[in-house]
């Protein structure tokens, strides 16, 4: 009885995996505001994404995506407006739209066949204010100082890969592994900020990281065994999200693959060489060079910055999107005429959904 219970036991091992068994792959692809709204003096430099070359290179980059073959496509819209105005783009009757949604997602969506598309959104608390007001009291400026200095970097190096390059290059420079790995130590230096009982750094942290796990736990409950799912999320999420999924059992985390060139993320630990890492270590310290005579505004600007990922207190679902970026942009350039009005607006523009 023994052997054949063993026989039967290995008979078992060695049956084919079942759809049941299948893990669901699923492809994350950190994105830019492609809206350019021009509210504001200085504008981060988003020329026409409706124009026919950004449309050939878009047309490009979701072909790409297409050969994943997704099963289910989801984004950073609320899932209501997403599945309402993905049915009004399939059926012709939304109107033209410069926004990355409508632009990667509902396109990638509609040319894979899929009925559906998903809204993965979620709102979340993002308590800057403290963090500022903290470091203010307590001289730890500097800390919000040369982060502020870090985003007027990063602004400035997209805005130049997309006006010289593609829309591919501009998302392959936001997927880069290294930099999202970046990112991720830039965000931990707020845990700088606080003493003793009083931590409004490691507050605003959690506050990040639960977010961004309420975003993965819906990308998780849409899923089925053996799914195919590309997300489209600010690229400030990215390396949160992409961790979550390859740490969920049941789930792979497949490369960006925007122009046919994926990442090899499995890769991530090894990173992208030391040599990249080196680079993006020299392009941090030379920001935080420059930070030296930072005013008040910079520090504002960091906070949009940051909130304009880590939350979307929603005006409505035509608010317009992309606020923090031109909020750094108008700091990169007018700096000495910041004004309390204008910090005022940094504010309130992390509001911004991003729906038009």
């Amino acid at each position: 009885m023994k052997t054949l219970a063993g026989i039967l036991g290995l008979a078992l091992l060695c049956l084919p995996a079942t759809a049941a068994d299948a893990p669901v792959k699923v492809m994350i692809v950190g994105g830019f505001h492609m809206s350019n709204p021009g509210q504001d003096l200085h504008n981060v430099q988003v020329d026409d994404m409706l124009s026919p070359t950004r449309q050939t290179q878009i047309v490009a980059v979701t072909d790409a995506l297409a050969a994943f073959k997704p099963t289910a496509v989801a984004a950073e819209w609320p899932a209501d407006i997403a599945a309402q105005r993905y049915g009004d783009y399939r059926a012709g009757k939304l109107a033209p739209s410069h926004n990355e949604v409508v632009q990667l997602g509902f396109r990638l969506a509609a040319t894979a066949g899929l009925d559906k598309f998903y809204g993965i959104d979620v709102d979340g608390d993002f308590p800057y204010d403290a963090v500022a007001s903290y470091a203010k009291a307590h001289g730890q400026s500097a800390v919000l100082d040369a982060a502020g200095a870090e985003v007027e970097g990063f602004v400035r190096q997209q805005d130049d890969i997309l006006k010289t390059g593609t829309v591919a290059a501009t998302l392959r420079f936001l997927n880069d592994p290294a930099r999202l790995a970046g990112d991720n130590s830039f965000y931990r230096t707020m845990l700088h900020v606080g003493g003793g009982a009083e931590q409004p750094g490691a507050d605003l942290l959690t506050a990040w990281y639960r977010r961004n796990f309420l975003i993965c736990a819906n990308i998780v409950q849409l899923a089925k065994p053996g799914d195919r799912i590309v997300v489209f999320y600010g690229s400030g999420h990215a390396f949160l999200l992409r961790q979550c999924i390859a740490e969920t059992p049941g789930f792979e985390l497949v490369g960006a693959d925007i122009d046919g060139r994926a990442a090899d993320l499995a890769q991530l630990d090894v990173a992208v060489a030391d040599q990249e890492v080196a680079l993006w270590v020299a392009h941090r310290r030379g920001a935080v060079a420059a930070a030296a005579g930072l005013v008040e505004q910079d520090r504002a600007v960091f906070g949009c910055q940051l909130s304009d990922e880590g939350q979307r207190r929603r005006r409505g679902a035509d608010a317009a999107g992309g606020g923090c970026d031109r909020v750094a942009h108008r700091s990169l350039r007018t700096r000495a005429a910041a004004s309390a009005t204008r910090a005022d607006r940094i504010k309130r523009s992390p509001a911004s959904s991003g729906c038009n």
